[in-house]
């Protein structure tokens, strides 16, 4: 007996498209997942760079206050430095620390300094010029050489509450032997809101070194 197909010819095109259409729907599901997932992974990867670019401007913005500071620093060191030179050149015993601690004593409860100017002078020690111009057999009358001495001139202006504060703090520094020439060429009246307090002024000198006479010149007679 001869077998009967019932199946139209165009069956199987169907089912072999259909199974075509199913892998391709397949594949283009795991396609639009695979870029979904790329498009994900580079916005991590840009958030991460985007992060990545602040924390480093924040260090770079740390580094740069730091440099200024060491700058800062630097310029200071440059400072004292250069000051130090000097005062090494001069070969000056500068007893800065001593000066603060006698100013300190002489000063009332109520006194304070503002500024504290210094400058090195050499000059004839008064006393021994007003000697020598004395004495008929003195140097200053016989022309030669007048000793020097290398003085530390010294500006003073502070603020106190009233004016017998200034007078105390100036009897105190003419009474010390530490200190030469003393003056007060200005004290004013200042008022600060509803305080009112008064204003001065102060030079005085600092001995450094002993008064000495240059050598005389080669050949003098």
């Amino acid at each position: 007996m001869r077998d009967i197909d019932f199946m139209v010819e165009w069956y199987p095109k169907l089912l072999r498209q259909r199974r075509l259409l199913k892998w391709q729907a397949w594949i283009s599901a795991a396609v639009v997942i695979g870029v979904l997932i790329h498009v994900w992974l580079e916005r991590q990867a840009l958030s991460s760079a985007k992060l990545m670019s602040e924390v480093i401007q924040s260090d770079l913005a740390s580094a740069q206050s730091k440099i200024e500071q060491l700058d800062k620093l630097l310029g200071l060191r440059r400072q004292l430095e250069s000051r130090r030179s000097i005062v090494e050149s001069l070969g000056l015993p500068v007893e800065t620390s001593r000066l603060l601690g006698e100013l300190s004593r002489c000063m009332g409860p109520g006194t304070s300094l503002a500024m504290i100017e210094m400058e090195i002078v050499t000059r004839e020690p008064e006393l021994i010029a007003s000697t020598d111009r004395s004495s008929p057999g003195g140097s200053g009358s016989q022309g030669g050489p007048k000793p020097k001495q290398q003085f530390a001139d010294i500006k003073l202006m502070g603020v106190a509450p009233s004016t017998s504060e200034i007078s105390h703090f100036y009897g105190n520094i003419v009474r010390r032997p530490f200190f030469m020439r003393v003056s007060m060429p200005n004290s004013r009246e200042a008022s600060d809101g509803n305080l009112i307090t008064r204003e001065f002024e102060m030079t005085l000198s600092l001995p450094l070194t002993p008064a000495s006479v240059a050598p005389p010149a080669r050949g003098a007679r």
